[in-house]
């Protein structure tokens, strides 16, 4: 059998399995069928981007109707990636759009890694873009003038959320979950998290296996180790959204690869804890980074987002 025919039949048996995930989701052609056409303002495919005998790279493809090449680029940036994935976008004609995320490879042997990205991506763009929709059809609204002088509303601490009523932590103006309400964007829960947590787990694993407490590189001066799967899992776990909960609001761009702006740091500092695990890590985006680094109240922050790195961290091990 020569390579073609080998990579076709390992397309084949990838979308199969992918198709196997839900009974609303068939094999069409060379690609699973995930949203109906007719049913939506857009139509939804998995299928491969790249596959030989050795690898294989998902990609998910959305095709919005109505859809301009401004409007194309508003739902790109609100949409949630991580784990290496980038978005391919293009305007098919005056009113219809193809979005594509693309995965990075995953090699044949562990080809279930593969349909998990599939099932956890989609779970993730679906309301993502669906919201986009939603926010994008509904009329502007007039911003609110603050009068000179006045620092906005929203920058104003306070001991509860405007939004909610129920109290924040100190220093925050906002729960994160209330701004992305009011933005039309959608809540993360439980419902939209990845599931399985296969890939966190084995990244986990990954840095315990090679961990060595205290362990230090010997350079000019003496500097903690750091590990790349460590800053990858943390990445995964955060869905791309800020780790903290009191957050007031996500960057609304993304970096040039399309992925969401977020900073992976140690709650407490690695040179104090001599750990680089993901139960010690947070992801954050610039404007909590900055508060839990130079803030007056980053002692405060500190305990809070230590707390919420190990619940995180538990819950994606407990899958």
């Amino acid at each position: 059998m020569n390579e073609q025919a080998k990579a076709n039949r390992e397309r084949d048996r990838f979308l199969s399995l992918v198709s196997n995930r839900s009974p609303h989701w068939a094999v069409k052609g060379h690609a699973v069928r995930l949203v109906k056409d007719g049913q939506l303002s857009y139509t939804a495919h998995a299928s491969a981007y790249e596959c030989s005998s050795r690898q294989l790279t998902p990609q998910i493809v959305f095709t919005v109707r109505d859809c301009g090449t401004e409007k194309m680029k508003r739902i790109v940036r609100t949409l949630p990636l991580a784990g290496g994935a980038v978005v391919h976008a293009k305007p098919l004609d005056g009113s219809t759009a193809r979005i594509a995320i693309v995965s990075r490879p995953f090699p044949r042997t562990v080809r279930i890694r593969a349909i998990d990205w599939v099932e956890r991506t989609y779970g993730l763009l679906r309301p993502a873009i669906e919201a986009s929709l939603s926010a994008l059809m509904q009329p502007a609204s007039t911003p609110d003038v603050q009068p000179a002088g006045q620092v906005p509303q929203r920058l104003q601490p306070g001991g509860s959320c405007p939004v909610c009523g129920q109290p924040l932590p100190s220093g925050y103006v906002q729960h994160q979950r209330c701004e992305r309400a009011a933005a039309g964007a959608p809540e993360v829960s439980d419902a939209v998290l990845p599931a399985p947590w296969s890939r966190y787990r084995e990244l986990v694993a990954r840095v315990e296996h090679n961990e060595v407490p205290g362990q230090r590189t010997q350079r000019t001066t003496s500097v903690p180790v750091r590990r790349e799967s460590a800053r990858e899992a943390v990445l995964d776990r955060c869905c791309g959204r800020c780790e903290n909960p009191g957050c007031s609001g996500m960057p609304s761009d993304v970096t040039d690869a399309g992925k969401p702006i977020l900073e992976v740091d140690h709650v407490r500092p690695i040179a104090e804890e001599d750990r680089d695990h993901p139960e010690q890590m947070v992801a954050l985006c610039p404007n909590c980074h900055a508060v839990k680094t130079r803030g007056s109240t980053r002692h405060e922050f500190q305990q809070t987002l230590f707390k919420v790195a190990r619940t995180a961290h538990r819950r994606a091990m407990a899958g």
